[in-house]
């Protein structure tokens, strides 16, 4: 018997230390997704306050949340979206002006230096690690210069906005809506917007060398002086587009690109 009880002893203290272990993880799990919970409810409310630098500091707060708990990303993106769109939206907006430039005080300066709130939001948005089967709306909004180089925006909805010289350089804009989207004068050079929609969107002036535009809508699109350079036009739709046919051919029959799978008429 005392051998027996010899034997038990050291696993029974070892499954109390186990279970004490658990405990302890438990409530250091509990109480550290209460601190989160905490933070993002201290962030939400920092976006509604009058001091810019209060709502700055509220946006990267959401930021480290959605870096820390996955689980909160997608309401994260959400709310950043609707942020953007609640302070930069022109809800007249329609495929009608997508030739019109909206006037916006200190519209012909950077974004960053205009509303340097909107240009921390969306900065965030370009950074997060994309949700499966999220869709940020961020239709009709009015962000000429806004920067947004190197963003992950896929299947982004952008729809009717003027983002009139923005710059999209190496941008993910995959499967994007960028429906009568105004983007004259931009810079979207190496961007990707393979399948996106580009139905009646305005690149005039336009700046798109290396552009992946393969399967893309580009009918009735605005392509006049836009550079085409390099870019990738595989089975896109150009029916209706405008387009200086003789630079547009010298761009893509320098690259090979000009292939029948273009749909031209």
């Amino acid at each position: 018997m005392n051998n027996i009880r010899t034997t038990l002893l050291p696993g029974v203290g070892g499954l109390v230390l186990l279970i004490g272990a658990l405990l302890s993880w438990r409530q250091l799990q509990f109480s550290r997704h209460g601190q989160a919970t905490e933070s993002f409810a201290a962030a939400i409310a920092h976006l509604g306050d009058t001091s810019v630098d209060v709502r700055l500091g509220g946006i990267y707060a959401l930021e480290r949340v959605a870096r820390s708990s996955e689980a909160d990303r997608r309401t994260i993106g959400g709310i950043l979206s609707a942020f953007v769109g609640n302070r930069a939206r022109d809800p007249q907006r329609g495929t009608q002006d997508a030739h019109r430039v909206t006037t916006v005080p200190g519209g012909s300066v950077n974004l960053s230096l205009r509303a340097p709130d909107i240009h921390a939001a969306l900065g965030v948005l370009g950074r997060r690690e994309p949700v499966r089967g999220q869709v940020l709306r961020l239709d009709r909004v009015v962000l000429p210069h806004a920067d947004l180089a190197s963003a992950r925006l896929q299947d982004v909805d952008l729809h009717f906005s003027d983002l009139t010289e923005a710059t999209f350089i190496g941008a993910d804009l995959t499967r994007a809506d960028l429906t009568g989207v105004r983007l004259a004068g931009a810079n979207v050079a190496d961007a990707v917007l393979y399948q996106a929609d580009l139905r009646d969107a305005v690149l005039t002036g336009a700046l798109a060398e290396g552009i992946d535009l393969r399967g893309t809508d580009l009918s009735k699109a605005d392509l006049r002086d836009t550079n085409l350079r390099g870019a990738r036009l595989d089975y896109s739709d150009l029916r209706g587009a405008r387009v200086e046919r003789r630079r547009s051919d010298r761009c893509f029959l320098e690259t090979g690109r000009l292939r029948r799978e273009h749909r031209l008429a």
